[in-house]
């Protein structure tokens, strides 16, 4: 693009007002008075004058860090893209839209509010030679171009009169997703794309209450999904009562005694030699000096009731002295307590199902057991044998949302429609982000025959998804009439 224009400074400018420059036809300048009492103080756009046919291109430039020998250049490049926007706006009221389906539909409309010139990638040339004005105002220049509005529409490129293709719009949703949605936790946004499990499970708590957004027909939808889901777990029969039973006796088992021993038992065994000696003389073969040694304080286990017996016998020619010796056993006293232990298990997977995802949850490591029930999901063993494993594995780790996303797809296979959309909320609750919850969130939708809500959540999977299943399978429930 080749283009150019005359900057007049902001002291220029008012001499040419209070002294009634004149134009190239010898004429006051209209413009730069119009410019001067309606417009200087407006922000960055184009603004139009219907009366004379003008167009006020203004743009506010920052200065750069590098020097201004590039200030010129960035203050025309500004100029352009804003007229090329507006030129793109008049564009868009002369086309004529292609009938999409509706999840193309909504991806247009998003694209188009987010990023006006999307669709538009001709190339357009356009001088920008008309009357300008410019002032330096802290950290920034102010510049404005006048432009002949039948002239800038003259140069408007064919192909901005041509319907972009389905690609174009695909395209934008990724670009779209990727600025809005990933990496952060963004709303306004996920409310009006129309993914409201994602603005309840990682917003405030609550679907919006009043504004905009609740006149969609998404938001009406939704409203009819609570409801269902509600009743659904409320129901007598099917999974939820089952859970609700299992939740029961998980909880409410009461806590049984048991004997703990304190201190272990133990053994001692001493042997005891007691000698007593004396120098009377005693009757032939009579017993003296008999000895009872008792040991208190202990409990023993001794000859003669526990004591140690010493017994002298006299001889012909020298007194002889017997010595007993005995074996004791000491046992040590033995503490016995009875402790009341809790045999209840933890019942936060039937909590969090039962909650419909409400209940609050956080990410947890990936154990053993959770990955061979994933090997186990995709393999060649039968359905029971799958569903045993997977919530088997659920309810040892509900911080998994890969198991999460199993369940659903589970529950999906018998047609529960409700059972999985709670499944899928809850590993969306662990990771907003998971593109295999969201594109079957999708799946769910479209089956249940919630179109707006399908194509929302469709939406933002194909913007996140990277895996191929998930790229083609919401692109299906996009293109889906």
């Amino acid at each position: 693009m080749t283009s150019k224009f005359q900057i007049i400074g902001a002291a220029a400018l008012a001499a040419a007002v209070a002294f009634g420059a004149r134009g190239a036809e010898g004429s006051p300048s209209v413009a730069a008075a119009y410019y001067q009492r309606e417009l200087k103080d407006k922000p960055q756009g184009v603004y139009e004058w219907p009366e004379k046919g003008l167009l006020f291109v203004q743009v506010h430039v920052p200065y750069l860090t590098d020097g201004s020998e590039n200030l010129d250049a960035n203050t025309l490049l500004a100029e352009h893209r804003e007229l090329y926007a507006w030129l793109a706006g008049r564009a868009g009221e002369r086309k004529v839209d292609p009938e999409l389906p509706p999840g193309l539909a909504l991806v247009r409309r998003l694209v188009r509010a987010n990023y006006p010139t999307w669709e538009y990638t001709a190339d357009w040339e356009y001088k920008l030679d008309g009357q300008a004005f410019s002032r330096e105002e802290e950290g920034k220049r102010v510049a404005c171009v006048v432009c002949d509005r039948n002239a800038v529409e003259a140069t408007m490129p064919k192909a901005f009169l041509d319907p972009a293709p389905d690609a174009t719009w695909l395209a934008g949703a990724r670009e779209l997703v990727g600025e809005c949605y990933a990496g952060r936790v963004n709303v306004p946004f996920m409310e009006q794309i129309g993914l409201f499990d994602c603005a309840e499970l990682r917003g405030k708590g609550d679907a919006p209450a009043s504004g905009p957004v609740t006149e969609s027909p998404a938001y009406r939808e939704y409203l009819q999904v609570v409801k269902e889901t509600a009743d659904y777990l409320a129901a007598n029969d099917g999974l939820p009562r089952d859970l609700r039973a299992a939740q029961d006796a998980l909880e409410h088992v009461p806590a049984r005694p048991d004997v703990a021993y304190t201190v272990p038992p133990e053994i001692f065994v001493t042997n005891v030699t007691v000698n007593v000696s004396t120098n009377r003389a005693v009757a032939p073969n009579a017993v003296t000096n008999v000895a009872v040694v008792p040991f208190a304080g202990i409990a023993s286990v001794m000859p003669a009731g526990g004591t140690v017996i010493e017994r002298s016998v006299r001889s012909d020619e020298s007194i002889v002295t017997t010595v007993e010796t005995c074996l004791v056993v000491r046992t040590r006293k033995v503490l016995v307590q009875r402790i009341a232990r809790d045999y209840r298990a933890s019942a936060r997977f039937e909590r969090q199902f039962l909650s419909g995802g409400r209940e609050p949850n956080a990410p947890a490591a990936r154990t053993e057991r959770g990955k061979a029930a994933e090997r186990a999901f995709f393999g060649a063993c039968a359905q029971e044998e799958r569903d045993r494993l997977v919530l088997e594995a659920l309810r040892e780790n509900p911080g998994d949302k890969v198991l999460w996303n199993l369940y659903g797809r589970l529950l999906q296979s018998k047609k529960d429609w409700l059972g999985a959309r709670i499944c899928f909320r809850n590993a969306l609750r662990l990771d907003h982000e998971y593109q295999f919850a969201l594109t079957n969130l999708a799946l769910t939708y479209q089956a249940m025959g919630r179109r707006e809500l399908a194509v929302a959540a469709a939406a933002v999977a194909y913007g996140l998804a990277t895996d191929g299943w998930c790229l083609s399978q919401a692109e299906g429930v996009l293109r889906a009439k």
